[in-house]
This record gives C-alpha cells, sequence and structure tokens, in this order.
C-alpha cells in the first residue's frame, strides 16, 4: 500500500480535479497508445522511461503529492479502487457522493468529453459535491 501523503482527503480530491477542468475545459484526453478509452492511463510512460500526468484525475493526484511510481500500480483500476488502496481519507457528510462524482468524471472523460463537459456531467448527477 502507498504512503498516505498528508491531509489527502476526498475534498482536496474534488477541488484539484476541478481546479484542472476549469483551467482546461476543452481539454479530451487520449491515451498514448489510442485503443482503450474505456481505460484510465493516470500517468503515461514515455519510450525514455519518462511520465507524464494523464488523465484528469492523474493530474489532481499528482498535485496531492501522489508519483508516477504511486499511480502507476493502479494503472487501468476505477477510481473508488485507487481512493481505497490509496488511502484518501473520507471526509464529511457527502463521503459517497464525492467517489461517485469522481468515478462519473473519469467514465465521461475516458468516453472522450472533454475535461469541463466532464465535471458538468457529474455536477448533474451529484449536485450536493
Amino acid at each position: 500500500m502507498t504512503e498516505v501523503k498528508t491531509e489527502v482527503t476526498l475534498e482536496a480530491t474534488v477541488e484539484r480535479v476541478r481546479f484542472h477542468a476549469a483551467a482546461h475545459p476543452n481539454y479530451v484526453y487520449v491515451t498514448l497508445d489510442h485503443t482503450d478509452k474505456d481505460t484510465c492511463l493516470y500517468f503515461d510512460r514515455f519510450e525514455d522511461g519518462t511520465t507524464a500526468c494523464a488523465c484528469l484525475l492523474g493530474f489532481a493526484l499528482k498535485d496531492l503529492g501522489f508519483t508516477a511510481e504511486d499511480l502507476e500500480r493502479h494503472e487501468g483500476k476505477d477510481i473508488p479502487d485507487v481512493i481505497a488502496d490509496l488511502g484518501i481519507e473520507p471526509d464529511g457528510d457527502n463521503y459517497f457522493n464525492r467517489v461517485l462524482w469522481l468515478e462519473k468524471v473519469q467514465v465521461e472523460q475516458d468516453n472522450s468529453r472533454s475535461w469541463g463537459q466532464a465535471v458538468a456531467v457529474a455536477d448533474m448527477e451529484y449536485a450536493d459535491v
């Protein structure tokens, strides 16, 4: 299990997702190999071994202190499993809705919606997040 970063909460994770979606609302996530749109890559690894954030959730988790190595062990996993595995703290009354909101954002971006659209769709379904 990855070492839990100080004060990493679901609320902070949602905030970082919203930050990146607002900064790049028209960005459409595409994997390096362009093959499986239903699988999120948190980080892309290039042929020379370097890494870069890939999906919206990868950017948010990197901001919260997780490394490419932390997240590579979770490639292809849905965000609820990643949250549990990384030890991200549940917080507040909206724990389940925050998890579902993050999952909805992930699904929408993996199905070719822009980051802004992915957040807007999640907001329509989980207005209290």
